[in-house]
């Protein structure tokens, strides 16, 4: 029985919720490296803040099988700017 495409499972936009800062919050848009779980390699993407605890992110590739209630993690070099979890 085939549920779904291996290409389905992947997102190049990811929202946000329940971000917690542990910098100075972006006024705009800002690149940045983020993780959506735990041993995930960091990726590239683009951070648009959309409210004072979401943001969206938009990958430069498509992360596979982003789901809602992950860990999101983004990086500045070796800075952690916050992190927030995966929306449903």
């Amino acid at each position: 029985m085939l549920v779904g495409r291996e290409e389905d499972l992947y997102a190049s936009r990811v929202a946000v919720r329940d971000v917690n800062w542990l910098a100075e919050p972006p006024e705009g848009p800002v690149r940045v490296a983020a993780k959506l779980r735990y041993r995930h390699a960091e990726s590239p993407a683009l951070l648009v803040p959309t409210g004072p605890d979401t943001v969206l992110l938009e990958f430069d590739e498509p992360q596979r099988a982003p789901a809602p209630g992950q860990g999101a993690v983004f990086y500045q070099g070796e800075r952690v700017l916050g992190g927030g979890v995966v929306k449903g």
